[in-house]
C-alpha cells in the first residue's frame, strides 16, 4: 500500500501538479536592473509540432506542462546547459526583476518552466 502512494510524495507529485521539479532560479538584483532578459520564442519548424513544450525541469526526459508558440514572450532567468529557465504568461512578468539580496526559486504568479534554448531568441536590450 505505501508503495502505491510514494509515486505520488515528493518529485513526482510536483510534476503531477504541474510544477516544476526543478524551479527556475531568478538571480539577484537591486530592483533598478534587470535580472532576467526578455526572450521570444521564434525558428519552431512549419512541418514540425508547432509548439515549444515547456517542462518540468531541464531535459526531455521531464514531463511537459505546457506548450508556447513562435512569438510568445519569456523571461529568461536560469540556464542549465541548453536548456534556459523561463517565466512566461499573459501580460509583462516584471515581478522577476523585484528587488533581492538572494537568488530565489520563482514562485509565481505567472507560469514556469524549462524549454530548450534552440527556439528561444534573446530580445536585444533597448
Amino acid at each position: 500500500m505505501i508503495a502505491a502512494l510514494l509515486p505520488f510524495h515528493g518529485v513526482l507529485a510536483q510534476e503531477r501538479l504541474g510544477q516544476p521539479i526543478m524551479p527556475v532560479t531568478v538571480p539577484p538584483t537591486d530592483g533598478i536592473a534587470a535580472n532576467c532578459l526578455g526572450g521570444v520564442v521564434t525558428g519552431l519548424k512549419p512541418g514540425g509540432d508547432g509548439f515549444l513544450a515547456v517542462r518540468a525541469g531541464p531535459g526531455t526526459n521531464h514531463r511537459m506542462l505546457d506548450r508556447l508558440h513562435s512569438g510568445n514572450d519569456v523571461r529568461i532567468c536560469d540556464r542549465r546547459g541548453d536548456w534556459l529557465g523561463i517565466v512566461y504568461g499573459k501580460g509583462y512578468c516584471n515581478d522577476v526583476d523585484r528587488a533581492s539580496e538572494r537568488a530565489r526559486s520563482y514562485a509565481g504568479p505567472c507560469r514556469s518552466g524549462w524549454v530548450h534554448g534552440r527556439w528561444i531568441e534573446v530580445a536585444e536590450a533597448g
